[in-house]
């Protein structure tokens, strides 16, 4: 079935501009079969471990849901679902409170974030000191410095507010989506390390 997928979408009317016709031919004969071969390992691995329902995580699990759909017949036990999510939605909602292991998460060197982003991450964008936690680090964004900033009482407890304020807006959007149902549940991700899962 794949390989006649393949051949179809070959045969159609090449385009003209060479970009696209190189496009074209990397997502026929890589990309779609690369796809549709990793969402049947994860149908396979998920018939294996017994799981009763997979959420598929937005954005980039759009395209390998829209696939699973084509194979949901070879695989009736499984209910496929869409989840919405957020690295810095999730993650900072997970810990709930500002502590360290917060703060590396934000600096993780693989996901750079301005210093705007990390007030917004942390719900200070629009309180009277962002701007100058922004004139201090901007241009000179000092891990440790920014982190002792933050750690001020006065603006941690804010912290401390906001996430706890994050973590039980994305509780009850699992609760909604069934995540939290005694049922065993997968999450399919392309992400670096499931941390945003965990």
């Amino acid at each position: 079935r794949l390989a006649g997928a393949m051949r179809a979408a070959r045969l159609k009317e090449s385009p003209e501009d060479q970009r696209l016709a190189a496009i074209r031919g990397l997502a026929t004969n890589i990309c779609g079969p690369l796809l549709v071969a990793f969402t049947l390992f994860v149908l396979r691995k998920a018939r294996e471990a017994g799981i009763q329902r997979l959420y598929f995580l937005s954005r980039r699990g759009e395209l390998p849901l829209k696939i699973a759909r084509l194979f949901q017949e070879e695989f009736p036990e499984i209910e496929l679902r869409y989840l919405h999510s957020s690295r810095w939605a999730w993650r900072p909602a997970a810990h709930g409170r500002w502590c360290r292991e917060l703060w590396d998460d934000l600096m993780d060197n693989r996901f750079p974030m301005s210093v705007q982003e990390v007030l917004r991450v942390l719900g200070l964008a629009q309180e009277e000191f962002a701007g100058d936690f922004i004139r201090r680090f901007e241009h000179d964004p000092d891990s440790e410095a920014m982190f002792s900033w933050l750690s001020r009482p006065e603006v941690a407890g804010l912290i401390d507010r906001n996430l706890q304020a994050k973590r039980a807006l994305v509780l009850d959007y699992l609760q909604a989506k069934g995540v939290r149902e005694k049922r065993r549940i997968g999450m399919v991700d392309d992400g670096w390390s499931g941390k945003g899962q965990r």
